[in-house]
């Protein structure tokens, strides 16, 4: 990790915070400590503006209590994978597909006061999107879906997301995000919270099947199979040495730009994604042990980014997802414009890819990947 110490921050209104729900940022700080000196200023400007958004957030919640409520989540499609196995270039290809609703970066930015004060921030979210991700350099456009865990941190304080400027506390956010192990009532209030955010979506959304894509879903696979019998689920799988050095490269980005408090020491936080990794997959291969076969479908990233057409086809076809020829044309009008993106390159240090060895062997076992061999 970059020392946080050294890297100087402005107070920036698109920091994840100023755009969260004022009682879920009081909630959040009330469980955290540590929190850095420079990041005072942020933590202001985002109860400052959670105060601002208090009354729209209000009125929306009014306006569309009723609507929402009644909405039914039909079919949705689950992209499933660890962080940087490839979910995002699976899901912005399967968004060229119209007949699928998501969490576009204006809905998912506004998410509390969309409905009265997305006319406003639609312009402003556009004004703010980098041409690319910091993570990975990949397109970033306002008809692009985002991960719905962002929306999610906005109304709930034990979100995953907030592990991106509350880094300390990652352990505890990543308990959080296996409901099945948490206890009941805590895990109810988080399913229902989860289930009305997809309501509004899909309401937002004419009442299109959603596409959906949250990392922290791979590890909760059998919940969300319970509470949506007709979901389908999409998983992408990549070799693990590349996954984990690029996951913490993630993180490197991600908690540069966001940190509340100083970073974790670097040989803890790598055995910590590791174990969240392990734990995410076990639960994963758990569930395909008993799963309906055309309720999921695998593929391989590394085969699939040389050429994803045949496996976008058969996807379709094997879990009845709709016409992949009515879709084809705008698959590979975006895979066209993606041509000539370049993969970020690392440096794998000898005792990262020990650990990755010592803890994820029965992943390299299941998807057949050699120990050694980084791709």
């Amino acid at each position: 990790m970059k020392d946080m110490n050294k890297v100087e921050h402005a107070v920036v209104l698109s920091h994840p915070l100023c755009i969260t729900r004022l009682d879920v940022i009081l909630k959040t700080l009330a469980k955290e400590k540590n929190i850095q000196a420079k990041a005072i200023p942020q933590i202001l400007a985002a109860l400052g503006m959670g105060t601002v958004t208090a009354l729209p957030t209000a009125i929306e919640y009014l306006l569309c209590y009723n609507r929402v409520k009644k909405e039914k989540v039909t079919a949705p499609v689950f992209v499933m994978g660890h962080w940087r196995s490839g979910t995002t270039l699976v899901q912005y290809l399967l968004s060229r597909d119209k007949s699928f609703g998501n969490f576009d970066p204006a809905f998912n930015f506004a998410f509390n006061y969309y409905n009265v004060l997305g006319w406003l921030f639609r312009p402003l979210v556009a004004g703010q999107l980098s041409e690319t991700r910091p993570q990975d350099n990949m397109r970033f456009e306002m008809d692009l879906p985002l991960e719905e865990y962002m929306a999610f941190a906005k109304i709930e304080a034990d979100s995953l997301y907030a592990v991106n400027y509350f880094p300390q506390s990652f352990n505890r956010y990543m308990n959080n995000s296996y409901w099945q192990d948490l206890p009941v009532r805590k895990a109810e209030k988080l399913k229902k919270k989860y289930d009305n955010m997809l309501k509004k979506c899909s309401e937002y959304s004419n009442h299109k099947p959603l596409l959906l894509k949250s990392p922290d879903n791979t590890g909760r696979i059998s919940v969300l199979a319970q509470m949506y019998p007709d979901a389908r689920f999409i998983n992408i799988y990549r070799n693990p040495y590349t996954v984990i050095r690029s996951t913490l490269h993630m993180y490197d980005s991600t908690m540069d730009m966001w940190t509340t408090q100083e970073l974790p020491d670097r040989d803890v936080f790598e055995d910590w994604v590791i174990d969240n990794f392990k734990r995410m997959y076990e639960n994963y291969f758990a569930f395909i042990e008993k799963a309906p076969k055309d309720s999921y479908y695998e593929i391989r990233f590394e085969d699939f980014e040389k050429d994803p057409f045949p496996y976008l086809k058969e996807a379709y076809e094997k879990l009845n997802l709709g016409d992949y020829e009515a879709a084809k044309a705008g698959f590979e009008e975006y895979w066209k414009a993606e041509e000539n993106y370049k993969k970020n390159s690392f440096e794998y240090p000898e005792h990262l890819k020990k650990k990755i060895e010592d803890k994820l062997g029965f992943y390299f076992e299941h998807y057949g990947y050699k120990i050694g061999e980084i791709q």
